[in-house]
């Protein structure tokens, strides 16, 4: 998500350590880090001392990209009372400011108890695997008992104080995430 970020903001151009910090809202500190594994994963270019820019797109990453959207799509496409949970929700709150490494083929989706039934089946009919341990794309699968949805970013995901409850929930994986949140 960090890599959406900077391809927005510096589609063709170099940038520096500072202005991705500014981009990212994160510290220098943090900053540095975050680019260094983005080198790391082919996505950045170093071109300088602190100065780096977007790597062009191999095809196995434009493909791999596109091939989780569309298992997103895929997951969020019921027309039930679900949307996006755990670090996927975290990570659309703060505009992948905040992202907590989670299984790579995983998709965290909280559906409604009324619902749960019949999301399970659309996943079986789609093929998608529910629950945790798949080498397979899958989905990690939260029963809410009180619907709180809604859009951000033309996705579905829990509203912003479920969100905020689930950080506070979780103190140690998302320390400091609250202060991200984006406000709607």
């Amino acid at each position: 998500m960090n890599i959406d970020l900077l391809r927005e903001a510096f589609p063709s151009s170099e940038f520096s350590t500072r202005e991705a910090s500014a981009v990212l809202g994160t510290s220098t500190a943090t900053t540095r880090t975050l680019l260094n594994e983005l080198r790391t994963k082919g996505l950045l270019i170093r071109a300088g001392r602190g100065r780096y820019r977007i790597a062009p797109d191999s095809n196995r990453t434009t493909l791999d990209r596109r091939r989780t959207e569309l298992r997103l799509e895929q997951a969020l496409g019921a027309e039930l009372e679900l949307g996006l949970d755990g670090p996927d929700a975290v990570a659309l709150w703060t505009r992948g400011r905040y992202t907590v490494r989670s299984e790579p083929n995983a998709i965290h989706v909280a559906v409604a108890a009324k619902d749960e039934g019949e999301y399970r089946k659309y996943l079986d009919e789609v093929g998608l695997l529910v629950g945790y341990e798949h080498r397979r794309p899958h989905v990690v699968l939260r029963v809410v008992p009180e619907p709180c949805f809604t859009l951000l970013d033309g996705k579905p995901v829990l509203d912003r104080e479920a969100v905020l409850r689930f950080i506070q929930d979780n103190p140690i994986a998302y320390d400091g995430a609250d202060e991200w949140l984006v406000k709607t």
